[in-house]
This record gives structure tokens, sequence and C-alpha cells, in this order.
């Protein structure tokens, strides 16, 4: 590098400057993203006491949530009330959310008990305005 011109050796530093810049802020980047990694159920295997879907969701409950968008900032908050109640492997929850701007939402969900696969409870839900 020594018997390059001078201009050539700032413009090399500029360039190798900025790509370190540049891999410095993906290694960030996904540091960051990999700590939004969901905890799967699999996580909790073995603990106690063990979650009972169908006892939990039966009766009445109120919850509260709040609703972020992309940025992280608050745009909602709600109350939930959740009349939950089972006919054999066929669980309904009828919820009722009250929004901080007077907003009202209905949602049923229609909750299914799957045959166990490997030893573990399965379940799936569908509601009317759920995609997916």
């Amino acid at each position: 590098m020594e018997s390059l011109p001078m201009s050539f050796k700032s413009a090399l530093h500029s360039w190798m400057s900025f790509r370190r810049g540049w891999l410095l802020a993906a290694v960030l980047g996904i540091s960051l993203l990999s700590g939004c990694a969901s905890v799967t159920p699999l996580a909790y295997r073995g603990q106690t006491p063990t979650f009972d879907l169908k006892q939990y969701f039966n009766g009445r409950l109120t919850a509260v949530g709040i609703v972020f968008d992309r940025s992280g900032k608050m745009t909602r908050r709600f109350h939930v009330t959740i009349d939950a109640s089972w006919k054999g492997d066929v669980g309904t929850l009828d919820e009722h959310f009250v929004y901080n701007d007077g907003a009202k939402q209905e949602r049923i969900w229609t909750i299914r008990e799957l045959p166990e696969k490997d030893g573990e409870k399965r379940y799936i839900g569908t509601a009317g305005d759920v995609i997916g």
C-alpha cells in the first residue's frame, strides 16, 4: 500500500471503513432480530404445573392488551371479556373487545382437540375473521 497514490489510498480506506460499517450494522441487525425469535412450547416440556387448555379456557375470563405498530409504538389498548365453554373435544371462545378509542369488536373462536402426537396434546383454532 506504500507505493499507491494518496487519493487511491484514501478511497480504499473509505471503502474498507464503509464495508466494515455495513458488516457491523448487519451483525447487529441479525442479533436484534434473533432476540425477537419466539419461544416454542417445547421449551416448557416437563415443566409443572402442566397447562390444561380446556381447564384454562372455561367460564368467563377477562384480559387487557396493547397493540403496537412495527416501530414499537403503542397504537391501541383494549379490554376483552371471553366466555369460554366446551362440548366434548370442541371449545368455543366468544370474545368481546372494547378499545380505548371506543371501538368494539367481537370474535368467536372454535377450538378442536386433535389426536395426540408423540404424547403431546394438540388443538386447532379457527375464527371467521382470522386468516391462517
